[in-house]
């Protein structure tokens, strides 16, 4: 089936918006999930500040988890999004009939170039940390991790006090 100019820019444009909003999505809960375990980290801070009230601080802090484990999922769907998205663009940009440099795609190919300079690249965890490829969900990742460990034994740490100490009643 031929698919005349104007198809083709609305296919290339309807792909192209979908990729857009999902890695704007992807960002903003990203970045609401460390405005959300900044505020809990805030209020954790605020609640033990007199020594008082530990298990109303272990409740908190096990939010921390929650929200890490609920924005993990979160950010693990929205990528698969992203990913759909980018296969159709780079389905669209292979159909371009544009000279290419050796093996390498036409720079203006932009979804295909970045795919085979990311392929040749180490794999994070190689040999040389510094020229490892690091993407989006390592990075996250990283902060998911700390955050969902550090508020679970901080909360474990701060039921035990309090139940040591009866400061739950």
């Amino acid at each position: 089936m031929e698919i005349d100019g104007e198809l083709k820019a609305v296919i290339q444009e309807h792909a192209w918006k979908s990729f857009s909003i999902h890695a704007d999505q992807r960002m903003k809960s990203f970045n609401f999930f460390v405005l959300l375990s900044t505020l809990v980290i805030g209020g954790l801070f605020t609640v033990l500040k007199d020594g008082r009230h530990l298990c109303v601080g272990a409740l908190l802090s096990m939010l921390l988890p929650f929200f890490s484990f609920v924005f993990w999922k979160l950010d693990g769907r929205n990528r698969q999004l992203v990913k759909h998205a980018e296969a159709a663009l780079m389905f669209i940009e292979s159909q371009w009939q544009l000279p290419s440099s050796g093996d390498a795609p036409h720079p203006v190919q932009i979804f295909l170039a970045e795919e085979y300079t990311s392929n040749r690249l180490p794999p994070f965890g190689g040999n040389s940390l510094l020229k490892a490829q690091l993407r989006y969900s390592h990075c996250f990742n990283a902060v998911f991790a700390p955050f969902c460990v550090g508020g679970f034994m901080v909360g474990i740490v701060l039921l035990v006090a309090a139940f040591m100490t009866t400061a739950c009643g």
